[in-house]
């Protein structure tokens, strides 16, 4: 029996997310045992999971405050931190050890417990990143080239394990006492099972909260026009955020009063949940609830849009929409732009379609999560503009060219008809510029493959073509810096190249080719569908990958 070890030391809405992962592991040929290691506080979320064998836990106070002091040891050091802490999981010898979780300390754990039976991100033995699935290699680099991130993080994890089932759905199991919990709440509280509107106002940071003002309002748009309950939800913490809100007519609080398995329960008697982004959001998706998910900040949709057919994502209509996670906002524009009004009558909307969803702010996007046919992925269809935006139109067009290289199925960029027009002459002169470089990459390595093959090996030759191909990546990088959607492709290639392992120099000049092709085949994708529009230089116009010589590069760089 093959024994396998998941990490999710992170957050709760991870742990809900990677339950397609879980069936996916467990559809293999024979059946594993699936260990599951996670931080203590989300013991209770893990009896909701419907696949697990094992569960551990661990304490994440115990081992981080020391970790951080010591963020600068090499991987020896750190081993000896954690040596006492992992003992007893490195004696269960797992064939796999799957890390979910995208932190430092939970990628030196993925060694120290794996070493090389390791999956997705973990470290080698010299302490440097690894991150060894193409799924989660696109995952960091759309993160770090935001809000190009085409696929729900649920699939990205399911994706990880090889499985490519048309139907993914997560369903969490329901504890009895914690059903009789919310039953008698329900009937003390005459709440009528099916009618409330649930809110979940905190989030893990400040700037992904919807203001609880805004909440406030939309309670009292609920109360006055739809007669139904409002149920406010959310961490003992969060009891001085809700303030007023608590106090209001038809409203019940139980902030800090559920346990996690009640907390499943009550959402299930809910008729919709208007959350941030949030792992109570998932939680009921889970339940099998309807989610009107608001999301700002560092939120994106697409990324983390509860998942499963008929939820609504509202998203801020703002060219700084998502905020990166290296910045911190100072204005929370986003904040403002999503009125309680507007919520209102997407919800009213939701609970009867009948209603016309009209009057919807020019400001913000919305969209209704549903399956593609043609990945069976989840994805955002836009609602209202009814006008796809800029974004949207490069999500189209970028998603199946993703999805080929993610699955290995890329040879030939697909020869499409130019898709839109509006504002894609800059875009297309990016790529089109970089395209000849990637190009010239890839013959540099040709010739590296020939000099790896001559006796005795040529090293002085060697190194040439090395300090070459390392200026062609800096004027790469230059090249696709202009806009997310490029820098993703080459966030993609640079970390391809980075987890490469084999120390042989054959199989590195191979595995580094690869990476070229995959990003050359994404580049002539995009510019297929933008349409031939370049502003290069015509000297430059019709170069193949062998006629750029090493000379040119720095007038390259220049032009």
């Amino acid at each position: 029996m093959r024994r396998i070890l998941v990490l999710h030391l992170s957050r709760m809405g991870d742990l809900v997310q990677s339950v397609p992962f879980l069936t996916a592991l467990k559809a293999d040929s024979p059946e594993p045992e699936v260990h599951l290691l996670i931080e203590k506080a989300f013991a209770p979320v893990a009896k909701l999971l419907p696949v697990r064998d094992v569960v551990h836990e661990i304490s994440l106070d115990e081992i981080l405050p020391p970790l951080h002091e010591l963020s600068q040891m090499n991987a020896l050091d750190l081993y000896r931190l954690f040596d006492d802490k992992v003992r007893v999981w490195r004696k269960e010898r797992f064939d796999e050890v799957w890390n979910l979780t995208h932190t430092r300390p939970s990628m030196v754990l993925t060694y120290l417990i794996g070493a090389e039976n390791g999956r997705g991100v973990t470290v080698d033995k010299r302490g440097f990143q690894l991150v060894r699935s193409p799924w989660l290699r696109y995952f960091f680099a759309t993160n770090l080239a935001r809000p190009y991130c085409q696929f729900n993080l649920v699939d990205i994890y399911a994706q990880c394990a090889g499985h490519l089932s048309a139907q993914r759905e997560i369903v969490l199991r329901s504890e009895k006492t914690a059903e009789e919990y919310a039953q008698t709440l329900f009937l003390q509280r005459g709440l009528e099972p099916g009618k409330p509107i649930a809110m979940q106002l905190g989030a893990a940071h400040a700037s992904k909260r919807w203001p609880a003002k805004s909440f406030r309002e939309l309670a009292e748009l609920i109360r006055r026009r739809l007669d139904r309950q409002v149920i406010v939800l959310g961490h003992a913490k969060e009891k001085e955020l809700a303030g007023e809100l608590c106090e209001m007519p038809g409203v019940t609080s139980l902030i800090g009063e559920t346990t996690i398995p009640q907390l499943l329960s009550v959402l299930r008697r809910c008729a919709v949940l208007v959350s941030n982004d949030t792992g109570t959001m998932h939680l009921a998706a889970g339940a099998g609830v309807r989610v009107l998910a608001i999301t700002l900040g560092t939120a994106l949709g697409s990324e983390t849009a509860p998942y499963g057919e008929g939820h609504i994502v509202v998203e801020p209509d703002l060219p700084c929409f998502p905020c990166s996670y290296l910045r911190l906002c100072r204005t929370m524009h986003c904040h403002e732009t999503v009125g309680a009004e507007m919520i209102f009558r997407i919800l009213q909307w939701m609970l009867d379609p009948r209603t016309p969803l009209r009057n919807i702010s020019s400001g913000v996007r919305v969209y209704r999560t549903a399956t593609n046919p043609q990945d069976c992925m989840l994805e955002l269809v836009p609602l209202a503009p009814a006008e796809p935006s800029l974004r949207d139109e490069l999500h189209r067009i970028v998603r199946p060219l993703w999805r080929q290289v993610l699955t290995g199925a890329f040879e030939v960029a697909p020869q499409e008809k130019p898709s839109f027009s509006a504002g894609n002459s800059h875009l297309n002169a990016l790529a089109e510029r970089a395209l000849p470089m990637v190009r010239r990459a890839r013959a540099e390595l040709d010739t590296m493959s020939s000099l790896c093959r001559k006796k005795p090996m040529p090293t002085r030759a060697l190194w040439r073509s090395t300090q070459a191909l390392s200026q062609m990546d800096v004027v790469l990088e230059s090249a696709l810096e202009g806009h997310a959607v490029l820098r993703s492709f080459w966030n993609f290639a640079a970390l391809s190249k980075a987890s490469i392992e084999d120390a042989a120099l054959e199989i590195q000049i191979r595995e580094t080719e690869r990476a070229y092709r995959q990003l050359e085949f994404l580049l002539e994708g995009f510019c297929n569908s933008l349409g031939k529009e370049t502003s290069l230089p015509k000297k430059y116009e019709s170069l193949n990958r062998k006629d750029i010589c090493h000379e040119s590069l720095s007038e390259w760089t220049r032009a």
